[in-house]
């Protein structure tokens, strides 16, 4: 693998080249803005998780992942209302870091966007357009009605015993095509301001239980059958840029992967998925743990932090245009 240094002058010259840039941001991005992980050596630790009979995780902890799951807001509403407002005053509490600004200048001078499985907003608060934002797993700020009228399903590869393991996507988000649609006692959506704070079970006007507007495990993946919202308008938008890309002439795109793991490889596979339909597509993966590439290439390896990452390659890239 080669120095950091040089991979980013490498990839200058591939941003230079491109027509086009993607950005694929997972929760590494977030690291910098002081928002912990779900997992691994820069994961959350949540003060209050050992008030409440939690099952251990197949690895003996009780990490952030054991209550991500929709099954709470079932099971232990209390607990899981106690669990996200503590991560709702963590985003709110947190800024956006400097490598944020550089990902709003590097697309500013292409035709870009951006797809993130972060929930804190971080983009749009950067100055990012919303129609060119994909914010796969929703954002925290937003919150909905948890009988929207979507199916309870089990998940299919989630046991009564395991299902807080590390979730492998393609498994533990069951595809479905159904007519769904939001409560109607629920539109136009909520945010977290609309609750009242002496609420401790915050309930819909349809008397379910509230959640955040979030992705949990558990929950269907409505790939082609989102329903109306803003998930649906950005999933809709990236698909027409996507379509738009590969119609033009000239050089492809460039990837740029920040801090996308392997635990929950959704923007990993993404990466790979477009670099296999695209022979003019390059990748450049930034991440500080699971940096490795399969490619040489076409896929760069930069093992640094996100915002040191991006504001060299922000700089360089400046310079060289001087």
């Amino acid at each position: 693998m080669e120095d950091n240094d040089a991979a980013l002058r490498k990839a200058a010259l591939l941003y230079q080249r491109s027509r086009s840039l993607l950005v694929l941001a997972g929760a590494g991005m977030g690291v910098d803005s002081g928002i912990g992980t779900f997992r691994g050596s820069t994961a959350g630790i949540w003060p209050d998780q050992y008030k409440y009979s939690l099952p251990l995780a197949p690895d003996g902890s009780r990490g952030l992942s054991q209550l991500n799951h929709k099954r709470w807001f079932g099971e232990n509403p209390e607990m899981a209302w106690d669990f996200w407002r503590w991560c709702h005053t963590n985003y709110c509490n947190s800024t956006p870091h400097k490598g944020y600004e550089a990902v709003l200048s590097l697309l500013k001078q292409k035709d870009g966007f951006v797809v993130t499985t972060n929930i804190d907003s971080h983009f749009t608060s950067s100055g990012i357009p919303f129609d060119r934002i994909r914010e796969l797993h929703g954002i925290i700020n937003r919150v909905k009605c948890s009988g929207d009228g979507r199916p309870e399903v089990t998940p299919k590869a989630i046991g009564d015993e395991c299902d807080l393991r590390p979730l492998d996507f393609a498994e533990d988000f069951v595809e479905g095509e159904v007519d769904i649609g939001p409560c109607p006692q629920s539109d136009p959506p909520m945010t977290f301001s609309d609750i009242n704070p002496k609420e401790r079970i915050p309930r819909c006007l349809c008397g379910a239980v509230l959640r955040p507007d979030v992705t949990l495990f558990g929950d269907i993946s409505f790939e082609s059958a989102l329903p109306p919202g803003p998930m649906a308008t950005q999933h809709n938008n990236f698909t027409s840029w996507k379509e738009l890309q590969q119609s033009l002439p000239g050089e492809g795109a460039l990837i740029l992967e920040i801090g996308a793991g392997t635990a929950m490889p959704t923007l990993r596979k993404m990466s790979s998925s477009l670099l296999a339909e695209n022979e003019d597509t390059f990748l450049v993966r930034i991440n500080t743990s699971e940096s490795d590439v399969s490619n040489s290439d076409r896929e760069l390896s930069i093992n640094l932090p996100a915002m040191d990452a991006l504001t060299k390659l922000r700089d360089l890239i400046n310079h060289l245009d001087a």
